[in-house]
């Protein structure tokens, strides 16, 4: 992938390029978008047990994997912000009042942030 990107950038017969090179290849990455596919399979990572959702107790244990100093308050915030939507959710709450996040809320917060 990398020499296809310099190959596109036009890099020198040694695979060197000038910094406004690297940032014309920083610039086409971020723009790219990843499949609507890979955001789906992301979401599963987090869905421990294939459950269907995305429980506050799976979102503790991967921020827990990537070594994230995450309080509770911090990460019961992230699962409100991310299953704020309009409409009755009783049946999505888990534990101590915090909703889960559905693969819908998932992907709506991915399309927000524009990631596919």
């Amino acid at each position: 992938e990398l020499r296809s990107l310099l190959a596109e950038v036009g890099s020198t017969p040694q695979g060197t390029i000038d910094f406004s090179e690297f940032k014309g290849v920083l610039l086409l990455k971020i723009g790219e978008k990843e499949p609507k596919e890979e955001v789906q399979r992301a979401m599963k990572h987090f869905d421990e047990g294939d459950k269907g959702y995305v429980s506050f107790e799976d979102l503790k244990q991967v921020s827990e994997m990537l070594n994230q100093q995450l309080t509770d308050d911090e990460l019961k915030e992230m699962m409100m912000f991310a299953a704020a939507k309009p409409g009755p959710r009783d049946q999505f709450f888990g534990a101590k009042d915090i909703p889960n996040i559905t693969e819908e809320d998932f992907m709506r917060l991915m399309k927000k942030a524009n990631v596919y």
